[in-house]
């Protein structure tokens, strides 16, 4: 405990060469706490000293720690209003200082002037915002716990915990209700295009109620059917080029996904690609056309289909030699819509007929009238 020491004296550690102004600060400090402590009514002059003193170096923290000296003299007297005026000066001053245990003095103390005045809320909400100080800065809750001693020796450490007890109660009631308005609004999982709504305005609504639909529309996934006998020639990775109906710009899509089995009803593999759609052109659900490459045949042969005569035995088509037709058996490949692949039988610059086959007989005399040279690279 210090020696409580006379105003004279008092004055002299000021003038103290011996003494760094560190040591002249804490020592005046000390004295002015221990006097406010046996008989606050005799500190008034010992605070106005210390006040002059530090008011010439002008260090935030003991300009601070000097409006809290003012600050408790008139809380002990009653006078709650310059107390509170001394304390919001402090804490301005406070506020610059690098150790938090000195920040977190102030807001105690005030929260201490509002509960002598009845006013609880204002306090626990100070209360708040210091064991929020406390918890993010890790201040020993002891150190506050003297602050709160040294204001009003009739505050109990009982007295505080039920207190700090009182904002954590408070702190889950603000969750709680926090948890609660949540729930009152819709978020979407992700981003996209709403569709119509299905409830009106104040309508009641249960969790298995449809209120809309939400569609991703920036890339879409497209399942289609192949021939069983494609199944080999498509990989994942592969390029689709797609058309759709009222939409002119072709799109293409890439195979992201194989079915690892043929349907055995339809003898169809089911494929899934991925279709990029960043101006949302395209709409879900609508019918695709898809024209899929399954292998590159340099320098095939492609003619009409129109032009293969299929019998029981052989496929045959009609060429002509010398003006006169002549029947030859082809092997076909790779057929399209509208052509076939001729794998043997057939030369580059053979003339085929591709009209007028069931008049034609081998040997009889041809007038060609038209003619194109298509000879396709696939």
């Amino acid at each position: 405990m210090v020696k409580t020491i006379s105003l004279p004296d008092f004055k002299k550690i000021v003038d103290d060469t011996t003494l760094s102004d560190i040591e002249k600060y804490d020592k005046l400090y000390d004295n002015i706490s221990d006097i406010l402590l046996k008989n606050h009514k005799n500190a008034l002059p010992y605070i106005d000293v210390y006040f002059d003193y530090v008011n010439i170096q002008k260090i935030d923290k003991y300009m601070g720690l000097a409006y809290m000296k003012y600050g408790i003299f008139h809380f002990y007297d009653a006078n709650y209003d310059k107390a509170l005026q001394y304390y919001i000066l402090a804490d301005k001053y406070m506020s610059r200082e690098v150790e938090w245990s000195y920040k977190i003095a102030p807001k105690v103390n005030i929260a201490m002037v509002y509960r002598r005045t009845g006013q609880e809320r204002k306090a626990l909400t100070i209360y708040k915002e210091a064991l929020e100080d406390i918890d993010e800065n890790n201040i020993k809750v002891e150190h506050c716990q003297v602050h709160i001693s040294c204001v009003d020796p009739y505050i109990t450490i009982k007295e505080y915990d039920a207190a700090e007890n009182a904002v954590s109660d408070i702190k889950a009631d603000m969750a709680l209700l926090e948890a609660q308005i949540a729930k009152t609004e819709l978020r979407a999982p992700f981003s996209g295009r709403l569709g119509l709504r299905n409830v009106s305005l104040g309508a009641y609504i249960s969790p298995n109620t449809i209120i809309t639909s939400l569609q991703n529309l920036s890339q879409l996934k497209m399942d289609v059917t192949v021939p069983e006998k494609y199944a080999s020639s498509i990989r994942i990775g592969d390029n689709m080029n797609c058309k759709v109906a009222g939409v002119d710009k072709p799109f293409n899509a890439r195979v992201i996904a194989i079915e690892p089995n043929i349907d055995e009803t339809t003898r169809n593999l089911k494929i899934r690609a991925l279709i990029q759609n960043p101006t949302t052109s395209l709409i879900p659900g609508a019918y695709v056309k898809v024209d899929i490459q399954l292998k590159e045949i340099p320098n095939a042969i492609m003619i009409p289909s129109n032009a293969v005569i299929p019998d029981d035995r052989t496929t045959r088509i009609v060429v002509t030699d010398s003006s006169k037709a002549k029947f030859i058996p082809v092997e076909i490949g790779v057929r399209t819509d509208k052509e076939v692949q001729v794998l043997s039988g057939l030369h580059a610059g053979d003339t085929v007929l591709v009209s007028g086959l069931l008049q034609v007989k081998p040997g009889m005399p041809v007038k060609i009238t038209k003619t194109s040279t298509r000879v396709i690279a696939h």
